[in-house]
């Protein structure tokens, strides 16, 4: 994999989080070494009335022979909660192609 693509939507750029997401891509392609491409697209909330705000974490990985593996995770409150869940899905998703 070349790189990963992130974009983030409705939200300041973070350095912390932009970090994170290539570390848990990094990992993903040291795991899965068919993986071509990671997408990941962070939104946040718009809402205004929310006390606390909300996630929204779309993981988008192509795999070479096998078809995509694309993931949507929704956290309340906690971005790297809902990163977190969203590669550990995609790890979940791409076990099966290990072996």
């Amino acid at each position: 994999m070349r790189s990963t693509q992130i974009h983030l939507s409705h939200m300041a750029h973070s350095p912390a989080l932009t970090e994170r997401i290539q570390a848990l891509a990094r990992k993903l392609e040291e795991r899965h070494s068919r993986v071509m491409r990671c997408r990941v697209a962070v939104e946040a909330d718009t809402h205004r009335a929310r006390k606390r705000r909300s996630y929204d974490v779309r993981v988008d990985v192509a795999v070479a022979g096998a078809p995509d593996c694309v993931v949507d995770r929704h956290h309340d409150g906690d971005v790297f909660v809902a990163l977190r869940d969203a590669f550990a899905a995609v790890e979940r998703q791409l076990e099966p192609l290990r072996h």
